[in-house]
């Protein structure tokens, strides 16, 4: 189904319950300011939801749970969108691809992304400053993390472990001035990473090391 390009401001609770074998739902440009915890349910066979380019600033946790078949989730350009909640995305455990670019999202706070299962993750064009060691704790099968453009000028040393799938990390038009040691560490199947125009200005003899 698709309703893109219209002048909805909310979902509210079952909108969508009738539609069970709906497979696609765009509701990108609108005007949603407000989504119900229930808005979605009945939508188990959804596969792609875009919810681009709308006014979302929050969505609750529990939200996404009843879309249980959903391999593309976009929320890319909800410049009101700022903060991110633990268990935002409790459900969403097969996911391809998730894409949180192009909003306001100013930090990624501990275990952010816990209960989230994706194969890239899109969070480039935000204004990060600041990503906790912890913020993608837990996230399992991400290959890809699109991080760049955004303010970030430190990366803890612990930020990447146990992200063992992960092939590309993309961290061009940062602030970075350093990488810590062991940074990568763990990381065996690395084959690209981005760091340009950043500040960089020294890196450690050890930091590109992969082994444990």
């Amino acid at each position: 189904m698709d309703l893109g390009d219209n002048s909805l401001t909310d979902l509210t609770a079952n909108i969508f319950y009738p539609l069970s074998n709906c497979e696609y739902l765009s509701l990108r440009n609108n005007q949603i300011s407000t989504i119900h915890i229930d808005a979605f349910q009945g939508l188990s066979h959804v596969r792609e939801l875009y919810l681009l380019y709308n006014k979302i600033a929050q969505i609750e946790p529990g939200t996404f749970i009843p879309l249980t078949s959903s391999h593309t989730v976009s929320l890319r350009g909800n410049a009101a969108f700022s903060e991110i909640e633990p268990h935002t995305f409790l459900g969403l455990r097969s996911l391809y691809d998730i894409d949180l670019s192009r909003t306001s999202i100013r930090s990624l706070g501990a275990n952010v992304f816990s209960s989230l299962g994706c194969d890239r993750l899109h969070l480039y064009d935000n204004k990060i400053t600041h990503v906790h060691q912890n913020a993608f704790k837990g996230i399992r099968g991400l290959s890809a993390l699109y991080i760049q453009r955004n303010q970030i000028s430190v990366l803890a040393a612990t930020v990447f472990e146990n992200l063992d799938d992960l092939g590309v990390i993309l961290l061009t038009s940062n602030r970075l001035t350093f990488l810590l040691s062991g940074i990568f560490v763990g990381l065996q199947g690395l084959s690209e990473v981005g760091l340009s125009y950043n500040q960089l200005t020294t890196i450690d003899s050890s930091c590109f090391s992969l082994d444990m």
